[in-house]
């Protein structure tokens, strides 16, 4: 009841109009995550071990955050020392795409191409791992310190100018990486940069509970709305996706993946290994009587069509 009525407030904050705005982007947000995860089933497994009911409830959630996060951000103070600190530190989003390979042999060896001219884009297609980027010639987009890259790997990033790319294999968890700049662009002027400075800087102030709740408090006063301050800290926790928590469903991601893939390898596999049974057993047959022979050879039809079944099962 509270959240409703919390939410109704914040929608006379920003206005009908926007509101809807805000719903409509989560929406669109929510569809590109599902994409991600592989599809609605995958989504939903990855919502449940984080607490969320289903997809309606998580979507209303992050419709909620926006709301709120809107409403609350006109309030927030940004001083110029902090704008300042903010700019000394900030380097611009760049452009870059990556090969990634299992081993540092074929890392080298895949520089080596691209020292004789090979096209980067081309080998990213027919030799990265990173089947995503792959897709698209290597490109990751546009990255930031936000991107929640390997810390290692944006570091490497970071370091090249615009059309460079590693001279040397850049290990990671994932794997061995050679990175390309492709936009790079240059930092603008305080002035240039505040505004997307301070939204940045509000951002990350509204990752700060209690602040918020102090905030928030101070409009439903100012909304003749009064709510218990324990209860409203409790209301905002089960609103605000912290950095941790999006890092948890990140990770949640990648496992079920990574989990696919080894079922589907796995399957390949199982697949093979009867195929190549059959074949040995059908030969032995064979060399017995024509009668055996037949027997066999519908036996081996049947193991086919079981073998198949199964592997279409794991990898579903």
């Amino acid at each position: 009841l509270q959240e409703l009525i919390m939410e109704e407030v914040f929608v006379n904050e920003v206005g009908d109009d926007r509101a809807k705005e805000l719903k409509e982007e989560a929406t669109t947000e929510v569809e590109t995550l599902v994409a991600t995860y592989g599809g609605e089933d995958e989504f939903n497994t990855v919502l449940a071990s984080s607490g969320f009911s289903d997809r309606e409830d998580y979507e209303h959630q992050v419709y909620y955050y926006k709301l709120m996060s809107e409403s609350v951000s006109k309030y927030i103070e940004v001083t110029d020392e902090e704008i300042q600190t903010t700019y000394d530190d900030y380097t611009p989003s760049f452009t870059v795409s990556h090969i990634l390979v299992d081993d540092e042999k074929t890392a080298n060896d895949l520089i080596a191409q691209l020292d004789d001219g090979a096209d980067f884009a081309e080998l990213a297609t027919e030799n990265s791992t990173d089947t995503a980027s792959a897709e698209k010639g290597g490109s990751l987009g546009e990255v930031n310190a936000d991107s929640r890259l390997d810390e290692t790997f944006f570091a490497a990033a970071q370091e090249l100018a615009e059309g460079e790319y590693t001279t040397t294999p850049v290990e990671t968890d994932y794997g061995y990486h050679i990175i390309k700049m492709d936009e790079k662009p240059e930092k603008g002027s305080l002035e240039d940069e505040t505004e997307q400075l301070k939204e940045s800087i509000i951002a990350e102030k509204l990752t700060d509970s209690t602040l918020v709740a102090g905030i928030v408090s101070d409009i439903m006063t100012a909304h003749n709305i009064d709510i218990k301050d324990d209860d409203l800290k409790t209301a905002l926790d089960d609103v605000i996706i912290t950095e941790e928590e999006q890092e948890s469903l990140d990770a949640e991601a990648e496992s079920a993946a990574a989990a696919s893939e080894s079922a589907a390898s796995e399957s390949a596999a199982s697949s093979e290994e009867s195929t190549e049974s059959s074949s040995e057993e059908s030969t032995s047959e064979e060399a017995s009587t024509e009668e055996s022979s037949t027997e066999s050879s519908s036996t081996e039809s049947s193991n086919e069509e079981s073998t198949s079944s199964e592997a279409s099962s794991s990898a579903e």
